[in-house]
């Protein structure tokens, strides 16, 4: 019975930690999230508790961790700590958790996409506004060499022009 008792009290301190790690998560208080996500994990893997999400396992300890990471873009965190999770469920025969959890992964897996797609994006806006600076650059050389080529040309210009003149004697 004290053994029962003190597992109770285990699993409704690892249901208050989660909660209260989910409230943190909504905040934007990701760091006590994660503290609190991580105490728990520890708690049920020392108790040897792998029950699912419904029973408030390790199972949930593991998604709700997930959601965290995947939130703070620690996308190879999170898909690690998804892929545990879905290996859990499916040891427990739980086709829901498998189920939540494979959106779970889906979502991490895109949301890292997204943000790599970001990347690229943002670095090919900086090399076309590179490439446009230096299109404007060789346009403003390109004048200044056209201007340079008639006005270090121009002395010969003015004496071809000059040249048929000197034939006349008189006007």
């Amino acid at each position: 019975a004290a053994l029962r008792r003190a597992g109770g009290e285990d699993e409704r301190l690892s249901g208050l930690q989660i909660n209260e790690a989910m409230e943190a998560r909504a905040r934007g208080n990701y760091a006590r999230a994660t503290a609190l996500l991580d105490a728990s994990l520890a708690r049920h893997r020392t108790a040897g508790n792998r029950d699912s999400i419904k029973r408030g396992g390790l199972g949930l300890s593991l998604s709700r961790l997930a959601l965290v990471h995947d939130k703070q873009g620690e996308y190879a965190r999170a898909t690690a700590l998804c892929e545990e999770c879905l290996a859990l469920f499916r040891a427990l025969g739980d086709a829901t958790g498998v189920a939540d959890n494979l959106i779970a992964l889906g979502n991490a897996t895109r949301n890292q996409g997204e943000a790599e797609a970001e990347i690229i994006f943002k670095k090919g806006e900086a090399e076309a506004r590179a490439m446009n600076v230096k299109a404007a650059a060789f346009q403003e050389y390109n004048q200044a060499a056209v201007i340079d080529k008639l006005l270090t040309g121009m002395p010969e210009i003015v004496r071809a022009l000059a040249a048929p003149l000197q034939n006349v004697d008189k006007i």
